[in-house]
């Protein structure tokens, strides 16, 4: 590990052959070989020694992350689905197989299955929902808009939508008012205009925020929605280098 740390890839990925080769029943050494190899850019030779850690220990829960995000890179969505299921099955300690797994849910257009992975990494870790940095919240409330507003193969009932958007609505606005502090930061605002650019320009919350779909809201929830795009669209502006800023109308 010392060696990977150092940047010397070749090293650390000759040492750990060797490592394997003494003791070919580690599951740790060959998780360390796929790691460096993943270094290495070698990533067939990567995901062979992922998978016989697997083989050899099927709870390494991070070993199926990594898979996972190799099979991904390689094409493979239905290998890369089932490691991230795997890893998310293990309990694993980090947002990353979530979000990887909803978003390939998403791809399978289940966004109301994805909505429900991500929930389930609210439950499990708590303080990784309420950090906006980990775009888990934004994430959410993603899915849930989608799921809300009918779409996907396995769109909600009816009954069940409203509230799902007004759970969108509560976790954008809390994300919104965690960016609105940072943004008090010079360094950061950069980083806050890109992130309120993004939610303006966003494919999927199209339902909630523009025009056309607003009008078929109940006029409350409209309303509501429109004064947090008002909001949005303030910061995004507050936050704008200088030389996007609207020149002033001259008198």
């Amino acid at each position: 590990m010392a060696l990977r740390e150092k940047g010397d890839f070749d090293g650390a990925i000759f040492a750990l052959r060797e490592e394997v080769r003494l003791d070919s029943n580690n599951a740790i050494a060959h998780h360390n070989l796929g790691a460096a190899l993943m270094d290495k850019q070698d990533l067939d030779g990567a995901i062979r020694a992922l998978q016989e850690a697997i083989r050899l220990d099927p709870k390494l829960a991070i070993t199926h992350f990594n898979l996972g995000i190799l099979l991904t890179e390689m094409g493979n969505d239905s290998g890369a689905f089932a490691a991230f299921e795997a890893a998310v099955r293990l309990k694993i300690d980090m947002v990353g197989p979530h979000k990887r797994l909803a978003s390939e849910l998403g791809k399978r257009d289940v966004p109301f299955a994805a909505l429900r992975v991500l929930r389930e990494a609210a439950q499990f870790r708590p303080r990784w929902f309420d950090d906006y940095r980990t775009s888990l919240r934004f994430e959410t409330a993603r899915f849930a808009i989608l799921a809300g507003s009918g779409r996907g193969k396995d769109a909600p009932s009816p009954s069940e939508r409203p509230e799902l958007l007004n759970q969108a609505l509560n976790w954008l606005s809390a994300d919104l008012a965690a960016w609105r502090i940072a943004s008090s930061d010079p360094a950061t605002r950069p980083l806050v205009h890109d992130k309120m650019t993004l939610w303006l320009n966003h494919v999927d919350l199209a339902d909630v925020r523009d025009e056309e779909h607003l009008t078929g809201l109940p006029p409350a929830k409209r309303q509501a929605w429109e004064k947090f795009w008002a909001d949005v669209r303030f910061l995004n502006d507050l936050t704008a280098p200088r030389e996007l800023l609207r020149p002033p109308l001259s008198r």
